[in-house]
């Protein structure tokens, strides 16, 4: 009785992939590689990014690590930031690179000093479409000291062509939600 449940849940399973399949839906890409390259933001469709005129995404993936980059400008202002990790779910010890104010936040007057630790975790799920990440920095504000966690989920849509992210940082409420579009293959 129990076989033949089994046996009926691996068809059901299996017929449903090959709809999916047909109609031109993957379960997902099966390789990492796939997130490699880079993505503008789309305004239209993500939340308001405070004084940032483009918000462009670099990602360069394999089955052990992961590198992000992001990179803000508005006129003539520039600054990124940039992390690499490998993807197996434990917090690492990542260095901040420069001393600068919070890119995501740039308004509220809260910055990092360069060479304070920062522990970043990554891990790939649903066959490489979903990458979550965590960041915990401690930063400088006009109180004091400040630990700041920062959760982002990174979905790559469709054929590739976007990643959507949801990011629920400790300091806000409400997550906020990003779309990019693929620029460039890696």
């Amino acid at each position: 009785m129990v076989s033949a449940m089994v046996h009926t849940s691996f068809r059901v399973m299996a017929a449903v992939a090959v709809l999916l399949t047909l109609n031109g839906c993957s379960p997902g890409p099966s390789d990492p590689t796939a997130w490699n390259g880079i993505y503008v933001l789309d305004k239209e469709q993500s939340d308001d990014i405070d004084q940032w005129s483009s918000v462009q995404l670099s990602l360069s993936a394999s089955t052990d690590s992961v590198h992000i980059r992001r990179d803000f400008a508005s006129g003539r202002y520039k600054r990124f930031d940039s992390y690499g990790v490998p993807v197996d779910g434990v917090a690492h010890d990542v260095p901040q690179e420069n001393s600068s104010k919070w890119l995501d936040n740039v308004h509220i007057g809260v910055f990092f000093r360069a060479g304070e630790p920062s522990t970043l975790s990554a891990e790939f799920s649903d066959d490489y479409r979903t990458l979550t990440t965590e960041l915990l920095q401690t930063a400088e504000t006009s109180t004091g000291q400040a630990e700041i966690v920062t959760s982002r989920v990174f979905e790559l849509l469709d054929d590739g062509s976007q990643i959507r992210v949801v990011e629920k940082r400790s300091t806000r409420d409400e997550p906020l939600t990003f779309v990019f579009k693929r620029k460039t293959e890696a």
